[in-house]
C-alpha cells in the first residue's frame, strides 16, 4: 500500500482540541484528503494534553458520526477513532493499569501490531522515551512517536532517534515538515529521516482549513522525494 493512502494523523474531529471548528471545516478537509487519493483517515484529537482526557467510546462516537455525514457528502474515506496521546505522567500511568487506549492496526492481516500514536513534548527536555517504549512492548502494544522531525532537541543530535526506533519506536512523518511549515530544522530533519527510510507511517496532522494548500504541495513534494534515488539524500 502506498504510504499516502493512509492519513494516520489528522484533528478533523470538530470542537474536541485546537483542530477544526465546524463540521463544515472537517468536511472541506476530509475532501481535500480524498482527493489527493487518502482513502484512509485515522481521527486522532489529543488526548492527555490542554485537558484532553476524552473516554474511547466519545471518541468513536464522534468518528461514526463523521462517518455517517461523510458518506452523505459523497466521500468514499475509512475513518478510524484513534488518539494522540502525550508522552507524560498520564500515558505512563495508563499504561501502568492497562488502561484501553485507541489503537490501530499495522501490518499483515495474519499478523497486526497495534498501534499507538503518540507525541512527546516538542521543546522540553526529552525523558522517559525509553521507559515509555518498554511498558508499550509490555502491553503487547507498538508505540508510533509523531512528528520526530519537530522535536526540537534533534536538531543538534539528529541521530538520536536511531536509538529510540531500537527500543522500539515506529516513526510519523508530518508531511507538512516536508514544505516548511514548522521551520528549516524541521524540514531537514524530516527529509533526512525520510532519505533513511525511518518512517514507517505518514500524516498530515491536518488542524485546519487554512492548512489545504500545505497539504496539497506536501503531497506532491512526498511523490517527488521517495521517487528520488536513496544516495541523494544526505545522510545521518
Amino acid at each position: 500500500m502506498h504510504p499516502l493512502l493512509r492519513d494516520v494523523h489528522t484533528h478533523l474531529i470538530p470542537n474536541v482540541d485546537e483542530g477544526s471548528r465546524s463540521l463544515s471545516e472537517s468536511t472541506w478537509m476530509a475532501r481535500t484528503l480524498s482527493d489527493l487519493g487518502v482513502r484512509t483517515v485515522h481521527l486522532t484529537p489529543h488526548q492527555f494534553r490542554m485537558g484532553n482526557d476524552y473516554p474511547n467510546d466519545l471518541i468513536e462516537e464522534h468518528t461514526r458520526h463523521l462517518s455517517d455525514h461523510f458518506r452523505r457528502e459523497g466521500l468514499d474515506l475509512e475513518l478510524h477513532p484513534g488518539a494522540e496521546y502525550l508522552l507524560g505522567e498520564r500515558l505512563l500511568h495508563a499504561l501502568k493499569r492497562a488502561e484501553p487506549l485507541l489503537t490501530f492496526a499495522h501490518g499483515s492481516p495474519d499478523h497486526a501490531d497495534p498501534c499507538v500514536l503518540v507525541e512527546i513534548p516538542l521543546r522540553e527536555p526529552i525523558v522517559a522515551v525509553d521507559r515509555t517504549a518498554l511498558l508499550f512492548r509490555q502491553r503487547g502494544l507498538l508505540p508510533v512517536m509523531a512528528h520526530p522531525e519537530r522535536v526540537v532537541a534533534l536538531a543538534s543530535d539528529p541521530a538520536r532517534v536511531l536509538g529510540w526506533v531500537e527500543h522500539g519506536w515506529r516513526l510519523q512523518l508530518d508531511l507538512l515538515a516536508l514544505v516548511g511549515a514548522y521551520g528549516r530544522e524541521a524540514e531537514r530533519l524530516a527529509r533526512l529521516y525520510l532519505g533513511e527510510g525511518l518512517y514507517d507511517f505518514v500524516g498530515s496532522d491536518l488542524h485546519r482549513s487554512s492548512q489545504i494548500p500545505m497539504v496539497e504541495r506536501a503531497h506532491q513534494e512526498f511523490r517527488r522525494l521517495v521517487n528520488t534515488p536513496r544516495e541523494a539524500h544526505e545522510r545521518l
